[in-house]
């Protein structure tokens, strides 16, 4: 007979042994459970048996158990009693419910409130007590896994978003009471996805390994740091004495990120951005909080990385300005607060060759909002595809409308403007050919526009999507050339027609001896490559002139007219 608190050993030599805590009093019952398990042969197994709930939480405390094997009705606690006492004190032990042939009802509440199993007394075998011991074990490392990758990113073991934002709001809570500024770092790594590219995603999960590694050194032990998605990373500092202090841990962090990485052996440089807001509790919910701070980190990457921003005023006002805007873009064509401008193209003669087709939003409570604003943000909520689709269909139909009523050139040539994510949507081809054949304008007169970085970024699929598209007469134009990093090598493979000047270049020209060098050579390098060329942003006759002289001989800018809606293209085509 077991006497209270004895251990059996039911194993002499092995690697590994299940720690079995039995929380019986009935001592018929507790020999029972030994000769079970004797009579199964199990070795690995190591029995330990108390009679009370008082007992096994002494015994908890001194000593580790893997599972408890744990009777309903003992002298000190009934029911559900001893379990909730045991997962309080252990949450980290399996339990295995042990129950009378009454109490199967209190047995299954059990499980629901934490328990791993359960068996009913006169119930089972000596092959069901083991397989219960063994089966709780596993389900209690899946359920500690599960739980641990609700909380963590499993990647680099640091909190996950929602884990950060939940202690975002209990320091917020905190802040309210006893007054003491808060501050929350958005870090985003530079150009990480070339990483990948170079050395595979193996390789940028290393890095990002690494990374965190640096960041928690900057850290005292009470700071926050999590993984947020990707490459981006958050930081919750509280107790902030200074306002001042949030400067050393910027400073320690772009220090830090100043030191090479070794990936597979190779030396990688990798810098990183950051945005930072400082507030009080009663200012900003963890929300509004992030943010702020992610508004700051943009404004930080336009310092071309290695650089750390502040919220402030300014920020917070255009923050309202855009929480107004994501709220309202995704209605904004449905309501009709989209609309299409047409700023025309002209050759050395004024004559109207062409025109290009620009969004505008008239909002209802806004007013004129610029592209450069609501731009991205069809990016970002993903509505750039239903735009872009709306976009290219009214075009087509205006400007076909106007062709058929004479009121311009049957040649006229329409540019739109195409982002990188339509490009890399796979229906992108049937949708122009759709629009091309439910509008009727022809496709040899229709210019798509892309970027010269979005060029850059160019897959297989979007040079296989170029070609599939220029089989069906579409040409192409390169928008802002000059202010990318173009190889010429890549820009031979593609299948455009025209390069526009950049309208920064053209600015200064015939004052600025660098910006008229580099217009003139890609003036010579569209005539080597046999490709048009227009200047943007012409705004003076001197600037006009020079083009000229240069060998340029398309145009579009101020000097010649401003975006006009269809009534009054009209009008400036009557006139040419």
């Amino acid at each position: 007979m077991f006497s209270s608190n004895e251990r059996v050993n039911l194993k002499e030599d092995t690697h590994f042994e299940i720690q079995v805590l039995q929380v019986e009093d009935n001592p018929g019952d507790a020999r029972l459970m030994f000769e079970l398990l004797f009579r199964e042969q199990v070795t690995d197994i190591k029995l330990s048996q108390t009679e009370s709930l008082q007992g096994a939480c002494k015994l908890i405390g001194e000593d580790y158990f893997d599972v408890i094997l744990l009777d309903l009705s003992l002298p000190d606690a009934q029911g559900l009693e001893g379990l909730l006492a045991i997962l309080k004190m252990a949450p980290n032990i399996a339990v295995v419910i042990i129950s009378s042939s009454d109490d199967e009802l209190t047995a299954l509440k059990a499980l629901q409130s934490g328990a791993q199993d359960y068996i009913v007394k006169g119930r089972f075998d000596s092959y069901a007590l083991n397989k219960s011991i063994r089966y709780a074990v596993e389900r209690k490392k899946i359920e500690e896994r599960l739980s641990y990758l609700a909380l963590n990113d499993p990647l680099t073991g640091l909190l996950n978003r929602a884990s950060f934002m939940a202690r975002v709001t209990e320091s917020i809570d905190r802040s309210k009471r006893n007054g003491e500024k808060l501050a929350v770092f958005f870090i985003d790594m530079d150009q990480f996805k070339q990483v990948n590219d170079s050395f595979g995603h193996s390789a940028g999960d290393e890095l990002l390994i690494q990374v965190a590694a640096r960041f928690r050194d900057c850290l005292r032990a009470q700071d926050i740091l999590a993984r947020l998605s990707g490459d981006e990373f958050a930081i919750l500092i509280e107790q902030l004495d200074e306002p001042e202090n949030s400067d050393k841990v910027t400073q320690k962090l772009l220090a830090v990120m100043g030191q090479p990485f070794y990936l597979s052996k190779q030396q990688v440089y990798s810098t990183i951005s950051i945005g930072v807001t400082v507030f009080l509790g009663n200012e900003a919910s963890s929300e509004e909080a992030l943010k702020q701070a992610d508004m700051a980190m943009y404004k930080a990457k336009k310092n071309n990385g290695s650089s750390c921003e502040y919220f402030d005023q300014a920020l917070g006002e255009s923050l309202q300005v855009r929480r107004i805007l994501e709220v309202s873009v995704q209605r904004a064509i449905c309501n009709g607060e989209m609309e299409l401008e047409y700023q025309p193209q002209v050759d050395v003669d004024n004559k109207l060759i062409g025109v290009e087709a620009l969004l505008r939003w008239r909002h209802p409570a806004v007013g004129l909002v610029f592209p450069n604003l609501f731009i991205p943000l069809l990016e970002d909520t993903g509505n750039i595809i239903e735009c872009g689709k709306w976009v290219l269909k009214e075009a087509c139909q205006t400007i076909q409308g106007l062709i058929d009523r004479g009121a311009v050139s049957a040649q006229l040539q329409l540019s739109v403007n195409i982002s990188a994510k339509q490009i890399k949507w796979p229906d992108f081809y049937n949708t122009v050919n759709e629009v091309l054949v439910k509008t009727g304008f022809p496709a040899d007169q229709l210019v798509l526009e892309i970027t010269e970085t979005t060029l850059m970024q160019g897959s297989e699929c979007n040079i296989k999507t170029f070609n599939q598209l220029r089989e069906l007469g579409v040409t192409f134009s390169i928008d802002n050339f000059g202010t990318g990093f173009s190889s010429l090598s890549y820009l031979a493979k593609l299948p455009f027609s025209c390069m526009k000047i950049d309208r920064s270049f053209v600015q200064d020209i015939g004052n600025d001896k660098q910006n008229s060098t580099l217009v003139g050579a890609i003036i010579g390098l569209s005539e080597n490559l046999n490709k048009d060329v227009i200047a943007e942003g012409v705004e003076t006759r001197g600037q006009f002139d020079y083009l000229v002289v240069s060998g340029c001989t398309k145009f579009q800018g101020f000097l010649f007219s401003k975006s006009l809606d269809p009534n009054s293209l009209i009008r400036f085509a009557a006139k040419r």
